[in-house]
């Protein structure tokens, strides 16, 4: 599976709650990587409803799921597979994602060759307002 601009994303090659990468692109950054995922919030999905039923808004647990799809598609992809959530050291929501909004995360892994991956990471809305910022840790077998 190429990441080349836009590239559409089908079901992930692990398991997952649902499908929180459509489109990713990433690209080589100074040893480590610069990844850009999206996501639709579409109000009808199966995990939204219950989710304040008055005000239908993304759970903030997805914005992390979100993450962990990205990094681990973009490793798999470069032939580094089994990567693993290890820490998330900090997140902040300050705005809520709700249905229609596109989602777009760009994570930074720093150096590819480092242990842990240290993975900074915004996500934004489609008008380009912040949603979130995480800081996290990935390991890799071996």
């Amino acid at each position: 599976m190429s990441a080349a601009a836009g590239t559409r994303i089908g079901a992930p090659p692990f398991a997952a709650p649902l499908l929180a990468v459509e489109e990713m692109e990433v690209a080589e950054a100074s040893g480590g990587l610069l990844i850009t995922a999206r996501k639709t919030v579409r109000p009808h999905d199966a995990y939204m409803p219950g989710h304040f039923p008055e005000l239908t808004i993304f759970p903030g647990v997805f914005l992390i799921e979100c993450l962990v799809q990205a990094v681990t598609l973009a490793l798999t992809e470069r032939g580094l597979s089994g990567a693993r959530l290890g820490e998330l050291r900090s997140l902040r929501i300050v705005a809520p994602l709700l249905g229609g909004d596109v989602l777009t995360l760009r994570a930074n892994i720093e150096n590819l060759a480092a242990r842990p991956l240290v993975v900074q990471a915004r996500c934004v809305r489609g008008d380009d307002c912040e949603v979130a910022t995480m800081k996290s840790f990935f390991s890799l077998p071996g």
